[in-house]
This record gives C-alpha cells, structure tokens and sequence, in this order.
C-alpha cells in the first residue's frame, strides 16, 4: 500500500491487520443467560478491535468487504468505535487469514479457531455437557489474557447448576 493512496482502491495487506488485530484485537468467548434456548444459555464468539480512529476503522470495514466477512461497528460507552465480527463461519475465516501473522493473540487464535468454533459449529452448545466444556475453553481463553477479570459462567458454575442432570439423579 502506497503512502497516501486511498485503501479502497487497492487490497490491504493481510500482515497489517493481523499487526492491528495482534496490538489492538480481543477474542472472547461470550456467555449469556437467554430463556429461550434449549440449555437457557447462548455462546457467541466475538472478534474485536476497538479504536478511536475513524479512518482505522474504515480500513477494517474495506478488509472485512474485501474478504466477505459479516462484521458490525458499535460505539462503546466511552465513544470509541468497536468493529466486531461474531458468525462462527466469519470468525474462521478471519482467524484462517491474520493467524499465520499473530504473535501475542496466537495462543488465545488458536483456542478459538481449533476448539471453540469447531464446537459451535457442531451445536455442541446446545447440550449441558457441550456448555460446560465451551465454558472451560472460555477459561482458558480467559487464562491467556494479560487483563483477566472474574467469570461469571464458568465450566464449575455449569456443572453445579446441572449436577443432578449430570449425575441421572433427581
């Protein structure tokens, strides 16, 4: 990419945002009480860069065109602009280009790409064992982050709740 040469008109570098996504990036395994699914529970893969930078921001949105990723931008409370790429099918793909790039969001890649969305994929969140076991790799992406902060749906939160469902005993 040239120095001054609008992004839209040519393609951007795969390294450069893996660098972006690698400094500035956030891979988290979210978990929130929802009624009305089969286990009252959703997981959602989330894939986040946030930045105060608008034309940062337009370099994902043209990245993410370019590669056919479904991605959304939302304000955060603090008035930064958050881009964010949730689809199972769209966080592979994502992962599949910037990984070979990663150096500190490699470990935390590789627990999404290779055991999480693999599980998602296979509707394993839809059981109890397949929540408690998402909710373990959750930790464990949780384990690998230099900012970690309390769990509220952890592998042992679900294995209380649904300990009389695990055991066959009522």
């Amino acid at each position: 990419m040239k120095v001054n040469e609008p992004y839209e008109e040519q393609a951007i570098p795969i390294p450069y945002v893996a660098g972006v996504f690698d400094g500035m990036g956030s891979i988290i395994l979210a978990i929130q009480e929802k009624k009305r699914t089969g286990v009252g529970y959703q997981v959602q893969p989330w894939l986040r860069i946030t930045t105060n930078s608008e034309p940062l921001a337009g370099l994902l949105d043209e990245f993410a065109l370019q590669h056919g990723l479904r991605h959304q931008f939302n304000e955060t409370e603090a008035g930064s602009i958050r881009w964010q790429i949730q689809a199972v099918e769209d966080c592979e793909r994502f992962l599949d280009l910037v990984m070979p790039y990663l150096v500190k969001e490699y470990e935390r890649a590789e627990i999404m790409r290779n055991d999480i969305l693999p599980l998602l994929k296979d509707q394993d969140h839809h059981t109890k064992q397949g929540m408690i076991r998402l909710a373990g790799l959750g930790g464990e992406l949780t384990a690998t982050r230099n900012r970690q902060r309390e769990r509220k749906y952890t592998e042992d939160y679900f294995r209380e709740l649904w300990e009389d469902d695990l055991t066959g005993t009522s």
